[in-house]
């Protein structure tokens, strides 16, 4: 029996008369692109003669929001749910017929819109592609594979701000609220505010240190901020909230040694190779991020600089 691969979203569901029945994608990717066709074959394997009503497969895209909280005061639990839909295609391998046993196999091919948006997975919501092979039968039998896909974010088509240089800093004392040990100060310049998946940015930090310990080390680090958004389950009238979260999709770390009383400028490249997704906006699910460096000393004290940047996959320039 052709066994079930990691990362199969349901696991086989065989009836009688049916020993296999798996999705085989061609070329496998371990991502597809907006208009990348997915082709493939349907492999069934029957120990008996089955009949069925219609035997079709599916390529489906949706997005999902769930959470639920207790209210303090009634200490009922609230459910709230979205969905949206971007597509469903549908090939159509067969309509009624009767199989002996035997081996079989279908072939199918999809091509990907050019609009997609990309997979994701958060805390509260996700957006995934589907694809799923069914035979309509009394009791139906259903196998699904899912597919990931990195849509097109155009960064030369949204903000022109972009396009020009970002800086911020920030000064802190350190210590504390008994005796204070000096201040730090950490200001960040980058070359644009947008970059694409791939990409390297070239972070240049100006780090101030007047504390009594050497600066020992420089954090980067790149947060995913995301809000969800449903509507309240049960309800009589539509109530739609919205929930936030939070996650880190990147953390780079750099020795150095500034000493105390001191000043130097250091050039930090943070590689975008292993962000899972760019920026993502749709009904229910929107994405940005943040750019963070901290620095810190060698007794553990420390001060950051926080700067918002667009990631898309087609770069600027």
């Amino acid at each position: 029996m052709l066994s079930d691969r990691s990362g199969r979203k349901d696991s086989l569901v065989l009836g009688d008369g049916i020993k296999v029945f798996d999705i085989l994608i061609l070329n496998e990717k371990d991502y597809y692109e907006p208009g990348d066709i997915i082709e493939g074959n349907v492999v069934l394997q029957l120990t008996k003669k089955i009949a069925w009503r219609e035997f079709c497969i599916t390529l489906s895209a949706e997005a999902s929001t769930a959470w639920s909280f207790r209210k303090s005061r009634r200490r009922e639990m609230q459910f709230y749910q979205g969905n949206h839909e971007f597509f469903t295609s549908r090939v159509l391998i067969c309509k009624r017929a009767v199989l002996r046993p035997g081996n079989y196999k279908r072939r199918f091919k999809f091509e990907l819109p050019r609009d997609c948006v990309s997979s994701y997975s958060g805390e509260y919501g996700h957006i995934f592609y589907t694809l799923r092979a069914i035979i309509e039968r009394p009791i139906d039998n259903e196998v699904s594979l899912p597919v990931k896909v990195r849509g097109a974010v155009d960064l030369r088509a949204t903000d022109p701000m972009l396009r020009h240089p970002i800086e911020n800093e920030n000064t802190e004392e350190v210590g504390n609220c008994c005796w204070k040990d000096g201040w730090m100060t950490v200001k960040v310049k980058l070359r644009q505010g947008g970059f694409a998946i791939g990409e390297t940015i070239e972070a240049q930090l100006e780090v101030e240190n007047y504390t009594s310990k050497p600066i020992v080390s420089i954090e980067a680090s790149i947060l995913e901020h995301s809000s969800f958004i449903g509507h309240r389950a049960y309800a009589r009238m539509p109530v739609w909230a919205e929930r936030d979260a939070v996650k880190m999709v990147l953390r780079n770390e750099m020795e150095v040694n500034i000493e105390k009383g001191s000043e130097e400028l250091v050039i930090f490249p943070v590689p975008l190779s292993s962000i899972p997704s760019p920026q993502i906006a749709c009904s229910i699910i929107q994405t940005r991020h943040t750019i963070t460096f901290c620095a810190r000393t060698e007794s553990g004290q420390e001060v950051s600089c926080e700067l918002p940047i667009a990631i898309g996959t087609i770069p600027i320039r």
